[in-house]
C-alpha cells in the first residue's frame, strides 16, 4: 500500500520504462501524418476554385463559403506535420541525416512538380495561343498569378517549412562529431539563423509580391515563387520555442545528478515524458495562436494609420478603402493571421504520443507518394476543369496578361488597342477549336 502510494508521487521528469504512467495518447506519428496529408489535399482545392473565382467573379457568391473554409484548412497541415516530426527525432528511429534527405527530397519533388505543371501545361498552352510566348514570359505570367489565389497557394511549398525546421533542430541539438568541436560549437549552434533568416525573408517577400498588383511591390517568377515558405509567422514562432523548451528540459536533467546520457534516452521513451512534450506543444499552439490573434490587430492598426498618414489629403474614401485593402490581404498572403487554426490543433496533440510505434515502418513511404499525387490529380483535373467551364474568359484573361508581359509600350506605335482585340479574338477562335476537337466534349 505504501509503496503504490510512493509510486505515484514519483514526478514525471523521473519516470522510467520500468516505473512509467499508463496513459499515452492513441494519435502515432503515421495517423497525424495522414490526416494532415488528407488536410494538404483538400486545401488545394481552395486554389482551385479561386482560380475559377478569379476567372469568372460572378461564381464568387457561391464558392466564397467553400473557399473560406478550405483557406482554414490550409494551415492545418503544418502544425500536424511539425508532431509527426517531433516523434521521429525524439525517438531517434531515423537519424538527422536521413530527416534532411527526406524532407529535402519532398521538397525538391514537390517543387519539381510545380515547376513541371507551369512549364509543361501553362507554357505550352499560352505558346499554343500565343507563339511568340518564351518560357520567361510564362513563369513571370504565373509569378505574378499566385499571389491572387492567397494564402492557399503558398501551401504547396510546406514542405520547404518542414525541411527548414529539421534544420532548426538539427542545429540546436545534433553534435558534430568532426570539425565543429569543443568551443567551435558555437558556430555550428550559430547556424541556427540559417533557417530564421529564410524564413523571415520569406515573409518579406510574400508582403511585397501581393502589393505588386497595386504598384506597391515588386512580382517574382515561379521558380521563386515556389521556394517561399508557407507557414504564418506565429507557426514559425512556436515551433522556436518548442525547439528551445525541450533543449532547456534536455540539459535540466542531465544537471540533476545521476543523470546522463543514457538515463536521458530512457526517459525519451517513456509516456511520462511524450505527455509532457504533448503539454507543451498545445500550450505553445493555443499561446501562438493568441498572439497572432494580438499580432494580427496591431498589425491591421499600424497599415490603418500609415496609410491614412501617408496619402494625399484629397484622396476619396473610395482610394483609402482600396489602399487599405490591397495591404491587409498583403499581410493576410504573408501569414499574418494564419496561426488562428492552432487552436484546433491543440487538443489533437494532447491525444497524440510520439512513443507509439507501428509494425510495418515502410507503409510510411507510401503515405507522402500517395499525398503527392493526389495533389497532382486535384490540381490537373480541377483546373481543367475550370478552364473548360470557363474558356472564354480564361483568353481573355490570358489575353489581358500577355499583353502586359509582351506589349512594353502598350501600342505605342498605334494600334495597339486594334492588336489587343485581335489577339483576343484569335485565342477565343483557337481555344474554342482546340476543345471542340475533344471527342468527349462534342455535341
Amino acid at each position: 500500500m505504501y509503496a503504490r502510494m510512493a509510486s505515484k508521487r514519483i514526478k514525471w521528469r523521473d519516470r522510467t520504462p520500468a516505473n512509467d504512467i499508463k496513459y499515452g495518447g492513441f494519435l502515432s506519428y503515421r495517423h497525424v501524418r495522414i490526416i494532415g496529408w488528407v488536410f494538404m489535399i483538400v486545401a488545394q482545392l481552395s486554389v482551385v476554385f479561386e482560380f475559377n473565382v478569379r476567372l469568372n467573379p460572378a461564381s464568387e457568391a457561391g464558392l466564397a463559403p467553400w473557399i473560406s473554409a478550405f483557406k482554414t484548412i490550409a494551415s492545418l497541415p503544418l502544425p500536424l506535420f511539425m508532431l509527426a516530426n517531433f516523434s521521429v527525432i525524439l525517438q531517434g528511429r531515423e537519424g538527422f541525416k536521413r530527416l534532411i534527405i527526406f524532407y529535402g527530397s519532398l521538397a525538391l519533388g514537390l517543387y519539381a512538380l510545380a515547376n513541371l505543371l507551369v512549364l509543361h501545361f501553362g507554357y505550352t498552352a499560352m505558346h499554343a495561343f500565343v507563339p511568340e510566348t518564351t518560357i520567361g514570359d510564362a513563369t513571370r505570367a504565373f509569378g505574378a498569378f499566385m499571389p491572387l489565389l492567397g494564402p492557399s497557394a503558398y501551401s504547396l511549398n510546406l514542405f520547404i517549412d518542414l525541411f527548414l525546421c529539421v534544420l532548426l533542430f538539427y542545429f540546436a541539438n545534433f553534435t558534430p562529431e568532426h570539425v565543429f568541436t569543443g568551443k567551435k560549437i558555437i558556430i555550428f549552434r550559430s547556424l541556427i539563423i540559417l533557417p530564421i533568416a529564410y524564413e523571415i525573408a520569406g515573409f518579406f517577400i510574400k508582403y511585397f509580391i501581393s502589393l505588386s498588383s497595386a504598384g506597391g511591390g515588386f512580382d517574382v517568377p515561379s521558380p521563386v515563387f515556389f521556394l517561399l515558405p508557407s507557414k504564418p509567422p506565429a507557426v514559425f514562432l512556436a515551433f522556436v520555442i518548442i525547439v528551445f523548451c525541450l533543449k532547456i528540459s534536455e540539459r535540466l536533467y542531465l544537471r540533476r545528478e545521476g543523470n546522463t546520457q543514457e538515463t536521458y534516452k530512457e526517459y525519451l521513451t517513456t509516456k511520462a515524458h511524450s505527455l509532457r512534450v504533448s503539454i507543451l506543444i498545445a500550450i505553445v499552439f493555443v499561446a501562438a495562436a493568441v498572439v497572432d490573434l494580438i499580432g494580427s490587430a496591431v498589425a491591421v492598426t499600424v497599415v490603418t494609420v500609415n496609410t491614412a498618414t501617408a496619402l494625399d489629403p484629397s484622396a476619396t474614401k473610395e482610394e483609402i478603402e482600396l489602399i487599405l485593402s490591397i495591404k491587409i490581404e498583403a499581410l493576410v498572403n504573408a501569414g499574418v493571421g494564419g496561426a488562428i487554426s492552432m487552436f484546433a490543433v491543440a487538443p489533437i496533440a494532447m491525444l497524440f504520443s510520439y512513443t507509439k510505434k507501428h509494425k510495418n515502418p515502410k507503409i510510411d513511404l507510401f503515405v507522402p507518394i500517395a499525398g503527392i499525387s493526389l495533389i497532382a490529380i486535384v490540381y490537373l483535373e480541377g483546373m481543367f476543369q475550370v478552364v473548360v467551364q470557363n474558356v472564354e474568359l480564361f483568353v481573355l484573361k490570358l489575353r489581358d496578361i500577355l499583353d502586359a508581359i509582351t506589349t512594353e509600350d502598350g501600342g505605342a506605335e498605334g494600334g495597339g488597342n486594334a492588336h489587343s482585340l485581335q489577339t483576343s479574338a484569335a485565342l477565343l477562335e483557337a481555344a474554342k477549336s482546340l476543345l471542340h476537337s475533344l471527342p468527349f466534349l462534342r455535341k
